[in-house]
């Protein structure tokens, strides 16, 4: 039942998932919005997505700030 999940559920369907370290912080999010629904709708007395946190890992981290090299010589021809 819904109302019987708790955070180390919510961790456990998480570790299920065999996705890369970039999808798998947008999956809980869709999680995460799912008990936010049921729990707007009093069908949940809290959110226990909400107490689950996102691992750290070296692949989720912003690609904004990487080194860019320039083509080779090579490349360009």
């Amino acid at each position: 039942m819904i109302d019987q999940w708790g955070p180390s559920d919510v961790r456990e369907f998480r570790s299920s998932w065999n996705v890369s370290a970039r999808t798998a912080p947008r999956r809980t999010s869709m999680v995460r919005s799912f008990f936010e629904y049921c729990h707007s709708n009093e069908w949940i007395d809290r959110n226990p997505a909400r107490m689950v946190k996102n691992p750290k890992t070296r692949d989720s981290g912003d690609g904004r700030n990487e080194q860019k090299l320039p083509f080779t010589d090579e490349e360009m021809t």
